[in-house]
């Protein structure tokens, strides 16, 4: 079951950020809790963590990229990244 990893609520006045750091790579499994991401706003920057353990599967914005609240950053499938056994 994918699930999409979003940009945060930001604050009050803030409705955009720029994709500052990506700290997983595609295909590369995380736990928990784990931070995916770095954005950056005028105000503050934060981390975008995992909400549950899997693997990240698709970027969907590169680093400089300015995204709004609620644009989807990656896809999270489930799993743990080892490939199956035949």
């Amino acid at each position: 079951m994918a699930t999409n990893i979003v940009v945060p609520e930001l604050g009050e006045s803030v409705v955009e950020a720029r994709v500052a750091r990506w700290l997983k790579k595609e295909g590369e499994a995380v736990s928990a809790g784990d931070a995916l991401v770095e954005l950056e706003t005028e105000k503050i920057d934060l981390e975008v963590s995992a909400d549950r353990a899997g693997v990240l599967s698709s970027i969907k914005h590169a680093e400089g990229d300015d995204v709004k609240v609620g644009e989807v950053l990656a896809i999270l499938e489930a799993g743990d990244g080892k490939p199956a056994v035949a």
